[in-house]
């Protein structure tokens, strides 16, 4: 199970890892006011990338 560098769910698991990360350190470093990562606008442009492939 190779994950090509085209594969749209490589994409995916890297979003979530890295919002994963910045919770992380965020928590341990205790940072009231987390980083702008525009979240919202990644995963609602994940999506339209997605439903673009599936066309």
């Amino acid at each position: 199970m190779i994950a090509y560098p085209t594969d749209i769910g490589l994409l995916s698991r890297s979003i979530e890892e890295s919002e994963r990360l910045i919770d992380a350190l965020c928590k341990k470093l205790a940072i009231k006011d987390k980083p702008r990562t525009y979240r919202r606008i990644v995963r609602e442009e994940y999506r339209n990338l997605a439903e673009k492939k599936q066309e």
